[in-house]
């Protein structure tokens, strides 16, 4: 059954219907299983059908920017090659999680506008295949992740019970990104635009080829980005075995002040996204 397109009544959805329809949607949405599993393998293997490599292309491609970014880099910070390489390629696997989700984030809906005006399916499921097929890809870093590590000897002294909480927190604070920034790039199409500068300014401001302790002149500004934080709060635990308790504080924080931002965009504006699309 299709979804009506008409506007008559659209807006005047009483408070207590419109919290039973979105709680309705939620638990649709993340109870979907096997739909948003299913949908997520299928945007990976349309993406890359007909290559040889597939999605470990992406693999390829992480390997050899690590080894080129950690020569060059290590070079300028004279830096022991044993402990830089899993620096970088930790934090460049993260930085690619972060960025690519995030990007994809901003056309959540938008992409998904055929689904959504022909089928009677929850609008949660569209956020939540959005971090899936994110974390199938980052799945396949782990091939040159696990070996740098055990390079290092990282492997079995990380804090691997931190790194969890870490790396849990970021998935956490993606996926209300997914809805907030799906709802307003839905609305304004100027916003893609703006994250996407975002972005591109955060790689070269955000600790992804340094550690944070490295920019003491500007360890405030280093401090407030919450790249730094989504960042170290996974790989300190793993390559320096401790977490940074401003990281864990500036996660919970940003994870419980987004999740109630996201909320109360997609409980206003659920009912409207058919038409924005």
């Amino acid at each position: 059954m299709s979804r009506k397109l008409t506007t008559s009544g659209a807006h005047r959805i009483p408070l207590v219907a419109r919290f039973g329809k979105t709680s309705q949607d939620l638990i649709r949405g993340f109870t979907s299983v096997r739909m948003w599993w299913a949908l997520s393998g299928h945007d990976i293997k349309s993406r890359y059908r007909g290559s040889i490599l597939g999605p470990f292309w992406i693999t390829l491609t992480l390997a050899m920017a690590i080894a080129g970014i950690s020569m060059l880099f290590g070079d300028i910070f004279q830096a022991e090659a044993k402990s830089y390489f899993p620096l970088v390629g930790v934090g460049l696997a993260l930085w690619i999680f972060i960025s690519t989700t995030m990007t994809e984030s901003c056309r959540t809906f938008i992409d998904s506008a055929a689904v959504i005006k022909q089928s009677t399916a929850p609008l949660s499921l569209q956020p939540i295949r959005i971090i899936v097929r994110n974390l199938i890809a980052f799945a396949h870093h782990l091939i040159v992740i696990i070996p740098l590590l055990y390079w290092s000897g990282d492997l079995f002294t990380a804090s691997w019970g931190w790194t969890m909480l870490g790396f849990g927190l970021l998935v956490l604070n993606l996926f209300w990104m997914a809805f907030f920034f799906g709802i307003i790039c839905a609305r304004f199409r100027d916003v893609p635009q703006v994250i996407g500068a975002v972005l591109m300014m955060g790689m070269f401001v955000s600790p992804i080829f340094w550690r944070p302790g490295m920019a003491t002149r500007s360890s405030e500004f280093v401090n407030a980005n919450p790249f730094t934080h989504m960042i170290e709060g996974v790989r300190a635990p793993l390559t320096e075995s401790y977490m940074p308790e401003i990281s864990l504080i500036f996660l919970i924080v940003m994870c419980v002040a987004g999740w109630i931002a996201a909320m109360a965009a997609f409980f206003t504006f659920r009912h409207r996204v058919v038409y924005y699309v």
